[in-house]
């Protein structure tokens, strides 16, 4: 499942799935209608993309897509 797409000028420039942000699947939280993975909480002031996971939180450069802890 794809949980974030960054698009420049109309275009598709890269996708983010669950397995790349949660390490284990067993982790995710159930709910009425779906699992809970995290949420997107946008960018810091070092314009990289802040997520934060039921597992982890994430800072993700969204031009090399690199990200780290």
């Amino acid at each position: 499942m794809v949980l974030i797409e960054l698009w420049h000028d109309g275009r598709l420039i890269h996708q983010m799935r669950i397995g790349d942000l949660a390490q284990n699947p067993k982790h995710l939280r159930r709910t009425a209608s779906h699992y809970y993975w995290g949420i997107i909480s946008g960018f810091n002031s070092s314009n990289l993309l802040e997520v934060v996971t039921v597992e982890r939180k994430i800072s993700i450069n969204p031009e090399t897509w690199e990200h780290s802890n």
